[in-house]
């Protein structure tokens, strides 16, 4: 199953890039880029998972992946607050400098969790054991508001006919993205179903690759639309 989410992930990421470089530098590029970037830290949070695992103190791991999450969920939102700007502004810009220097920094802050995290590992666990973040699963929850205000708002700003094809689906994918974290709650966090670890996690892996299915499908629209275009 990990290695389907894999293979899902690359699969998304190409096709986002095709759709990206077929639009060139016209205005609704912002909201694709958006779309890869959020995929691209989704795979870059799942590479965490699975050097990390096994090395980490359990509530250390799961603050430092959720981190990389969280940005994933903020990049999505942000395409869609850009494109949104765009459709009201008389001078809408394309991606710019502006969304340069913050996925920029989304990456390095990315890289930077996978190179801190064993160095601040015993810190965080100390710190947090026991506290009001792991008691309430507050990192679950924080990604599972994310995730379900982020899909509404996608839905609800629709992006005209070309970012439109496509937004449903991706408010699908962040919808799914943020399920998979009410589900930590439920099993990690409640322990609300008499279930084992592997079979929590092989779960949590199926409505990952959900929510990617309904990324390739975003961007699948889009490149049928642009096709029916010329």
């Amino acid at each position: 199953m990990t290695y389907l989410v894999y293979v899902g992930i690359a699969i998304g990421l190409i096709l986002n890039f095709y759709v990206v470089k077929r639009l060139g530098k016209g205005i609704m590029n912002i909201v694709f880029i958006s779309f890869g970037m959020s995929l691209l830290l989704v795979g870059l949070a799942m590479a965490f998972v699975a050097v990390y695992e096994s090395r980490l103190q359990d509530i250390s791991f799961h603050v430092f992946w959720h981190s990389i999450i969280y940005l994933a969920f903020i990049s999505l939102i942000w395409g869609g607050y850009r494109i949104k700007k765009n459709m009201e502004s008389a001078n809408p810009e394309g991606f710019n400098v502006k969304d340069t220097v913050l996925f920029a920094n989304m990456l390095l802050w990315s890289v930077f969790i996978f190179v801190i995290a064993p160095v601040v590992d015993q810190s965080l666990y100390s710190m947090l054991t026991g506290s009001f973040v792991e008691t309430i699963g507050l990192h679950h929850l924080i990604a599972f508001v994310l995730g379900i205000i982020g899909a509404w708002y996608l839905f609800y700003i629709k992006g005209g006919p070309q970012a439109g094809k496509s937004m449903r689906f991706i408010s699908i994918y962040l919808l799914f993205l943020g399920i998979q974290h009410f589900w930590e709650i439920i099993n990690e966090t409640l322990h609300l179903l008499p279930i084992t670890g592997e079979t929590t996690e092989l779960v949590e892996k199926f409505i990952i690759l959900g929510a990617i299915i309904f990324f390739i499908l975003g961007q699948s629209a889009v490149i049928k639309f642009i096709k029916g275009k010329n």
